[in-house]
């Protein structure tokens, strides 16, 4: 990249699959240039990755041959010669958000018995997330069917489902469910168990994935409209989702101070788990949650607000 958009250039979201970015760095993209044989030139020395589609290449110093090589990155082409990029990590350094990828905690003893979750871990352990997601998914719905939705075995596949969405660049999907499943273990499990501290931190690397805070609300208030009402009549699994995404964008609002922006969120997911799920599900508690949150959040002395939150509480209260 030009030495003149440095300074203004902000990484894309979601352009690195998870694995990609846990092995990597933020960093501007390497600006390459050669003037009679003088110069850079970034140089393959690894594979295309299947799940986001980036390089792996080494920036050298060039003489005339390479001749020094400067770092290692991976990269996806952004046309005209100009690359968006992630540095390589040196030596045994990883990102935090490798932690995210490695095996939750306290698997339930009916799950390893499982055959299809072995196989599943198999996959995922293979580096084959997409097929280990298809199989954690199948798993999840059949689990919901028939037990709550904060049952020990429902968090575990969950998490293992974030985990495979975030290594096949779905990483606002991720997020999403990353901290819906920290607050249901929260609730369920409690603050100390070795569960809900994985998840929650599991959570804040994936938020962290991000450039800014102010980036992340952007992107997710482009996904989830808060001024619209998420219709409820579609496929079940799609609607849970907007529903995730909308909690999500309420608590990337409140990361960055804009409480009322993340009542209306929040409020919109509510409306649409009442009648989803109905007002006792425990996946609607997990939303009253992040209510109580923002009201924890919002400035004692706006009233407006306050009566905004109150009205929210009143109507969305256990029934």
């Amino acid at each position: 990249m030009r030495p003149d958009r440095e300074a203004e250039y902000v990484e894309p979201a979601d352009l690195f699959c998870g694995r990609c970015t846990a092995m990597t760095e933020f960093a501007t993209a390497p600006s390459t240039f050669t003037v009679s044989m003088i110069g850079t030139s970034l140089l393959g020395w690894g594979s295309r990755c299947r799940e986001c589609g980036s390089d792996g290449r080494v920036l050298w110093l060039i003489f005339g041959i390479p001749l020094i090589p400067l770092g290692r990155y991976r990269v996806i082409s952004a046309g005209g010669g100009e690359y968006y990029g992630r540095k390589r990590l040196a030596g045994r350094r990883i990102s935090a958000l490798t932690a995210a990828l490695q095996p939750a905690p306290d698997v339930p003893a009916e799950l390893l018995a499982d055959k299809t979750y072995r196989q599943a871990d198999e996959l995922w352990l293979s580096a084959e997330p997409r097929d280990a997601l298809r199989l954690f998914e199948e798993m999840r719905a059949s689990h919901e069917a028939t037990l709550a939705a904060d049952d020990p075995a429902v968090i575990h596949l969950r998490l293992r489902g974030a985990q495979a969405l975030l290594a096949t660049h779905h990483k606002h999907a991720a997020l999403a469910l990353f901290e819906h499943v920290a607050t249901a273990a929260a609730l369920r499990l409690g603050l100390d168990h070795p569960v809900t501290r994985w998840a929650a931190e599991a959570a804040g690397r994936a938020a962290e994935s991000w450039t800014s805070p102010k980036q992340l609300a952007s992107l997710l208030a482009a996904a989830a409209d808060p001024t619209a009402e998420i219709p409820t009549d579609q496929d079940v699994r799609a609607v849970t989702h907007q529903i995730r995404l909308h909690a999500s964008a309420a608590r990337a609002h409140l990361r960055i101070g804009k409480v009322k922006e993340a009542l209306w969120y929040v409020d919109n997911a509510l409306g649409a788990s009442y009648e989803l799920h109905g007002p006792d599900h425990p996946d609607t508690a997990v939303l009253r949650h992040t209510l109580h949150t923002v009201a924890e959040a919002a400035n004692p002395q706006d009233k407006n607000l306050q009566a905004e939150i109150h009205a929210c509480q009143q109507t969305w209260q256990p029934k």
